[in-house]
């Protein structure tokens, strides 16, 4: 990714082991960061039902 220019973050086990923890408990099939990365599933969302190549192939 970082060679294709898109910037890569790394979330510390413990934040990812909480929100699994929570997502479980109230009944999350997906567990998306609220606000961090909603951008980023529509958009990607869309590419595929748009059947279109993925950003980083064009």
């Amino acid at each position: 990714m970082e060679a294709a220019g898109t910037p890569v973050a790394v979330t510390p086990l413990s934040e990812v082991a909480e929100q699994v923890v929570e997502g479980l408990y109230a009944n999350r099939f997906w567990m998306v960061e609220e606000g961090r990365f909603e951008d980023a599933v529509n958009e990607r969302t869309q590419i595929i039902l748009n059947r279109a190549a993925p950003l980083y192939q064009r």
